[in-house]
């Protein structure tokens, strides 16, 4: 995995996501996550929580999940229920 540095924007406590089904939808971390692709140290299939979202010019968007940084792409948003 490539080290990712100087993350170009702060860290936001919250993510908008766009459902075609369902419209937008707000999540504000910590959002659960499952990994689907080794990230080290997270292994795959654990069950990790993003504690904020940043990008970098290569990477365009990055979860921070225990103090590190780690691509999106390797994580799946664990199904959450809606704030009431």
């Amino acid at each position: 995995m490539n080290k990712i540095k100087d993350p170009l924007e702060t860290v936001p406590s919250s993510s908008l996501l766009v459902y075609p089904k369902s419209g937008i939808i707000r999540l504000f971390c910590p959002i659960k996550v499952a990994c689907i692709q080794e990230s080290p140290p997270i292994s795959e299939d654990d069950i990790v929580f993003v504690e904020g979202i940043s990008y970098t010019r290569k990477s365009p968007l990055l979860y921070l999940i225990r103090g590190k940084f780690h691509p999106f792409q390797n994580f799946i948003i664990i199904k959450q229920e809606p704030i009431q």
